[in-house]
């Protein structure tokens, strides 16, 4: 009598990593078929990038310009750059979800014998790639208008804290999943779901992208305070910023009598210790939800 082999109910590590690279690959194939739209999206960056930096040059304030070291422009450019990877983890866990379901994808990636958190991150690899496209351009425009180059030693650590950062705010990301099954947010267009529109529109103001946050008004730098992002971006500016100033730049610094980058890691730390469990848990109630409910498929 034949047996029938089983199917299996977890992978291994390099299984996993085998499915992770084929979710990757998939998103490049998907990405070249329309080359078009990809050209006119980098041309996009840099203009943005571009006018940024040039309007900033020319309106930020002499008491602006001492507070980030004089150089406007490798701020800008720095803050850009390191803003970019932190929306990938903000918007992927959504528009991951988004596609499986649209795609009907979703009920058969369930079955699979891996977890959807896993999957979701492997649909995502793709856009942590793309990021660096965007992050070179962004280093092009600061080349252009006279970015001061950081020192070849301060590259690791300041890819560590790269890392740090898309981890910080992943929490924020799989938050914006799960609001597309708790509260119904599954229209296919952007800004469609409100705590990733809410995130990425506080990031852009209160985080320091594109100004200090001591140059906001008070209550909107106390907002500010409890976002990974303000310390990520102020970690990584005094590692890739020569004349960045080494005090006090944020008020956590100034609160323990702290190194003020020891401070800025505390802080990532303490965040994301609250942030990423509380995303993780309401991701896995919206589908708790969503198969009560038959919402996984997009014809119930």
């Amino acid at each position: 009598m034949s047996s029938t082999a089983m199917p299996k109910t977890r992978l291994n590590l390099r299984e996993t990593l085998g499915v992770m690279s084929v979710l990757a690959e998939r998103n490049f194939r998907l990405m070249t078929r329309f080359s078009a739209s990809a050209v006119m999206f980098y041309i996009g960056v840099f203009a943005d990038a571009a006018i940024s930096a040039f309007l900033g040059t020319a309106l930020i304030g002499q008491a602006q310009a001492a507070q980030i070291g004089g150089d406007y422009v490798s701020y800008v450019i720095v803050g850009l750059a390191y803003s970019q990877l932190m929306y990938t983890s903000i918007s992927a866990p959504h528009q991951s979800l988004s596609g499986a379901y649209w795609s009907a994808r979703l009920e058969p990636l369930l079955r699979a014998p891996l977890p959807l958190r896993t999957i979701i991150m492997g649909d995502a690899l793709f856009s942590y790639f793309t990021d660096f496209v965007t992050i070179a351009i962004y280093g092009l425009v600061g080349i252009l208008f006279g970015m001061a180059m950081p020192s070849s030693g301060v590259i690791l650590p300041a890819a560590g804290i790269l890392v740090l950062g898309c981890v910080s705010v992943l929490g924020f990301g799989f938050l914006s999943a799960s609001m597309f099954n708790l509260i119904n947010a599954k229209a296919p267009v952007a800004n469609s779901e409100p705590v990733q529109w809410l995130v990425r529109t506080l990031q852009r103001l209160v985080c320091g992208v594109y100004f200090p946050v001591t140059a906001l008004p008070g209550w909107l730098q106390t907002v500010g305070n409890f976002m990974p992002q303000t310390y990520v971006l102020d970690a990584v500016r005094r590692l890739l910023i020569p004349n960045y100033p080494k005090g006090p730049t944020l008020p956590v610094h100034s609160s323990f009598g702290l190194d003020p980058q020891v401070a800025n890691l505390i802080a990532i730390a303490v965040l994301t210790a609250f942030i990423l469990p509380l995303g993780l848990w309401a991701f896995d109630k919206g589908l708790e939800k969503a198969r009560k409910d038959g919402g996984l498929s997009r014809w119930t």
